[in-house]
């Protein structure tokens, strides 16, 4: 009886983290978008701040895995490193360099409104791939968190209303504020790097799960992610653009970005969202996707 009750406690604590966590994750992105689009707009070199917003993410996981898993560091296997390598390809390289291309060409609103085809496109490569079998795609049809969340998902991808502008705040040199309109925007090549990112976003889902199978490990998963993705970052960087110039990082909006993502939204967010899959307590994690493109907006 003792372990029956600490099992069903374990499982009200996973059914009950696992949403809140979920929203967490949302919350965090929110703050993301916002701070990319103020430096993105300033001109930086994207596969700079995905190099060294990895780095950090790595660092700050580093603790966790040398605490909780680290006896599991050797336990890495060339089938586990090549998924290592697919998770951070699709989860970050990939997903977040288009996403900042993206971002630069369109507006946070229109980008954050683009992450809620995520969990449909998910949803669909996940049948595709025999992820989901019919039984079990019954069963979760009557899970209310199921229901909710993907239909709020498709009305919010469908969904081409009011977009809102959030004008670039960049330093004069005599260091007073100043408020620049939103330059043109190149919408149509912005929508195709958006699009892009979330095709990858949603292959990474089906790709962290496959990376679990071979290694049970989040932290030290998410951090071998993390430097792999580095080192990633750093030759599709070195190879569009090798200047010094574009690869130094100052104290500014750069700075704040690259520690705020590399620690909260690559290190935290891939731990929290390798848990949810983990323990399977929600179909698709990314359909709390829609609640950032209210956060965002508002």
């Amino acid at each position: 009886m003792g372990c029956e009750n600490e099992e069903s406690k374990v499982r009200t604590m996973e059914r009950v983290g696992s949403p809140l966590s979920m929203i967490l994750v949302q919350i965090l992105s929110t703050g993301m978008f916002l701070l990319s689009k103020l430096v993105l707009d300033g001109g930086r070199f994207i596969f700079a701040i995905l190099t060294y917003r990895c780095i950090v993410g790595a660092l700050f996981v580093l603790p966790f895995a040398l605490v909780m898993e680290r006896k599991k560091w050797s336990e890495v296997n060339w089938i586990a490193g090549f998924w290592i390598f697919c998770n951070a390809l699709t989860g970050i390289t990939a997903a977040m360099a288009l996403y900042y291309y993206g971002l630069r060409d369109t507006n946070a609103t229109y980008g954050a409104s683009f992450l809620n085809l995520v969990p449909v496109v998910t949803f669909l490569f996940a049948v595709l791939m025999r992820e989901i079998g019919i039984r079990q795609s019954r069963r979760k049809d009557k899970d209310p968190w199921y229901i909710a969340l993907f239909r709020g998902a498709m009305v919010l991808s469908m969904y081409f209303g009011l977009t809102f502008h959030i004008p670039s705040l960049h330093l004069g040199a005599n260091g007073n504020k100043q408020i620049t309109e939103a330059a043109d925007h190149h919408t149509a090549r912005g929508t195709l790097f958006l699009v892009g990112s979330c095709i990858s976003f949603s292959a990474w889902a089906i790709v962290q799960a496959k990376l679990l199978q071979v290694y049970p490990f989040k932290y030290c998963a998410t951090m071998y992610t993390c430097i792999v993705a580095s080192l990633q970052s750093l030759a599709f960087g070195w190879a569009l653009n090798s200047k010094r110039s574009a690869w130094k990082l100052q104290w500014d909006l750069q700075l704040l970005l690259v520690l705020y993502s590399g620690a909260l939204n690559t290190g935290a967010v891939f731990c929290l969202v390798s848990w949810v899959v983990a323990i399977k307590a929600l179909p698709i994690p990314h359909m709390f996707n829609a609640l950032s493109l209210v956060l965002t907006s508002f």
